[in-house]
């Protein structure tokens, strides 16, 4: 169980194991939320764009034989958003 410094602590490590993140890159985070938080604020203040994915889903219900109902989702990357800060 990680409080605040655990998680501003294993950002900065996962930053440094990908090379670090400076001004002008573009940052996608993802994951633990916490962590999450954690890496977007140290990218914010080195000045990266922040991003986020974009999927379109496709759902389809197909009725069984036996009456159920079994739904199956599609998950297609569409592209990336910029992520504002508020």
């Amino acid at each position: 169980n990680l409080g605040r410094e655990g998680f501003a602590t294993r950002a900065e490590e996962v930053l440094a194991a990908v090379g670090g993140v400076s001004e002008g890159d573009t940052l996608h985070v993802m994951g633990q939320q916490q962590l999450a938080m954690a890496v977007t604020a140290l990218g914010r203040k080195t000045g990266a764009e922040l991003v986020e994915s974009c999927t379109k889903r496709d759902s389809v219900e197909k009725t069984m034989p036996d009456g159920k109902v079994v739904k199956t989702n599609v998950f297609t990357f569409t592209g990336f958003r910029t992520v504002h800060s508020y």
